[in-house]
């Protein structure tokens, strides 16, 4: 045999064995792709199956499922948003707290929807313990709240929110929002139709959120209070729970769901003190938070004082019987520095409050406008306090806009605006102090901006750097605290014009006469004017610079009263 019958005799079996190699191989593409065509038969079963057990409900019912949630999730963040406030305050910490849990809760629903749906054979199983927790929870939010905010407080102010708002926002919001990935997966069998089902999906459950906001915000938690809104809120859930239940037909399922309600229900109980010095009068939610008026009897005086709280922050004290007295000095303070006004002046006060600082501008004959952007409040000083009607004209409005809008031209501009312990910032900016200045102030005009807190020291910040403002935007500022420096209210006074600073002192009630007011209230001290910036509404620094501040009156107002509201079993909510 010759070499050339050698080679080729070597090339054929080479040739051969190449052949039988890619036949093999062509047979493992064969079995790979009968596994990948087994695989994804056996995937659209299982999600036949799933689009089948959802024919048990029918397309309304998941419009309606759909809606539900999104009404119920925003609602909550709403309602959570308000009841946290009652007791920690309206601050920027409150709001960012709950956000950030509601946003923590959608994100983890969002996650673990997947891994339920592909682990639960039926899909209104899932739906029925979703729902059924749901509305037990959001039913035992009114109850638990005091009592869990109450025990977080003393871990700290910022501590205490946090957690107490992670409890109370993150169960119901978590399990809420598995709803809408879960139908979109059951919606979802035909690849071409999944992004418009889902888009839907999403879109509708947004549009009911917005729903929700605006029905609770501007009708439920105004007119019935924040019980009401969360009984409704957990009503829409219980309802499609009932529809579930009824399809399902699990009597021990539907009592362990009911059993965990009234559990909670039972746990969360809180006896009323009959023999309670404290009562409550009124208590209603509004635009500002929670306005309540509350009476206490001082044994030791023997006398009831009666207090107007928003947000359980106290914003005036009188005695009853003298209703048309104020209690706080700073009132009276306010008085005297007006009186330097003779009489048939005009004054603008922004901010009504229980009414006692308007009672003193009519008691020194001014001509006088109110503006209070909050009905509740002006409503409960007219019923609880001292009102004279036909000699105030009311404005439900809000200050700011007020000023932009006014016509009128005002010898006195008053500025005691709270929510609570904090202070709206775009009210306190060079823009808004400089059209008061040059729009609504009489060429001898003046300006009296009450403002709670500190002078000196790094706590001094948020009124050195209003008085800073008020001179930039035009006044001759000088302001009057307490000789000793401690939390009060200091009032900063701004001139359009040098005046002669005399009080007449026979214009004044007998309050202000016998505190001597007069006589130390113009004893001016320094002001340290180094490393002050102007307030501006592109760069509203207040709520930052007086945040330590208005946690120490957070803290004050609740070792006072609120403690003591639920050691007497005084609700926190209506």
């Amino acid at each position: 045999m010759t070499l050339t019958h050698i080679y080729y005799k070597k090339k054929k079996i080479i040739v051969k064995s190449l052949i039988f190699d890619f036949r093999c191989w062509m047979f493992d593409v064969g079995c790979l792709m009968f596994d990948v065509r087994c695989s994804i038969l056996e995937y659209m079963k299982e999600k036949s199956n799933t689009v089948a057990r959802a024919k048990n409900f029918s397309p309304l019912f998941f419009f309606i499922l759909v809606v539900a949630e999104g009404y119920s999730v925003l609602s909550i963040e709403l309602s959570i948003s308000q009841l946290t406030g009652i007791f920690y305050g309206l601050t920027l910490i409150g709001w960012t707290s709950v956000i950030a849990i509601v946003m923590f809760g959608l994100a983890a629903g969002y996650f673990f929807s997947s891994y339920f749906l592909n682990r639960i054979k039926e899909s209104s199983f899932l739906f029925f313990w979703i729902l059924g927790i749901s509305f037990s929870w959001i039913w035992l939010i009114p109850r638990m709240g005091f009592p869990l905010m109450n025990f977080f407080y003393d871990w700290g102010l910022i501590t205490g929110v946090v957690l107490s708002s992670f409890i109370l926002v993150f169960p119901s919001v978590f399990l809420l929002s598995m709803i809408p990935p879960i139908l979109s997966g059951i919606n979802t069998f035909e690849i071409n139709k999944s992004g418009k089902s889902t888009g839907v999906i999403f879109a509708l459950s947004t549009l009911s959120g917005i729903a929700g906001i605006f029905m609770n915000g501007f009708w439920f938690i105004p007119e019935y209070g924040l019980t009401i809104s969360f009984v409704i809120t957990g009503a829409v859930i219980f309802l499609l729970w009932v529809i579930i239940s009824i399809k399902i037909k699990k009597l021990v399922y539907n009592l362990i769901v009911i059993g965990f309600f009234l559990t909670g229900f039972f746990l969360t109980s809180h006896k009323n003190n009959s023999k309670s010095v404290a009562r409550l009068i009124e208590q209603k939610e509004g635009i500002l938070g929670q306005v309540s008026v509350l009476e206490v009897l001082h044994q030791n005086e023997k006398k009831i004082k009666r207090t107007l709280f928003i947000n359980n922050i106290s914003q005036s004290v009188v005695q009853k019987g003298f209703e048309h007295l104020s209690l706080l000095q700073y009132v009276h303070r306010i008085s005297v520095i007006s009186s330097i006004y003779p009489k048939n002046s005009d004054a603008l006060l922004l901010g009504y409050g229980a009414g006692n600082i308007a009672s003193e501008l009519v008691r020194l004959g001014f001509k006088t406008d109110v503006v209070e952007l909050d009905k509740n409040i002006f409503d409960m000083a007219r019923k609880y306090f001292y009102f004279e009607n036909d000699k105030i004209a009311i404005a439900i409005d809000d200050a700011r806009h007020y000023v932009r809008t006014c016509t009128k031209k005002y010898d006195i501009v008053i500025m005691d605006i709270s929510t609570g312990e904090t202070q709206s910032s775009y009210n306190f900016t060079v823009e808004n102090f400089g059209m008061i200045y040059s729009e609504i102030l009489k060429p001898q005009g003046m300006i009296i901006v009450n403002f709670q807190g500190y002078v000196d020291d790094e706590k001094g910040r948020g009124a050195r750097n209003i008085h800073f403002t008020l001179k930039k935007a035009g006044f001759s500022t000088h302001y009057w605290a307490l000789e000793k420096e401690k939390l009060s209210d200091i009032l900063l006074v701004g001139f359009k014009s040098n005046l002669k600073l005399e009080i007449d002192t026979s214009r004044l009630n007998f309050c202000c006469k016998g505190n001597n007011f007069e006589k130390t209230l113009f004893i001016e001290k320094s002001i340290d004017t180094t490393n002050l910036r102007i307030l501006e509404d592109d760069l509203p620094l207040l709520e930052k610079l007086v945040l330590p501040v208005s946690m120490e009156v957070r803290k004050h107002n609740i070792d006072l009263f609120v403690k003591n509201k639920f050691e007497v079993g005084i609700p926190l909510t209506r």
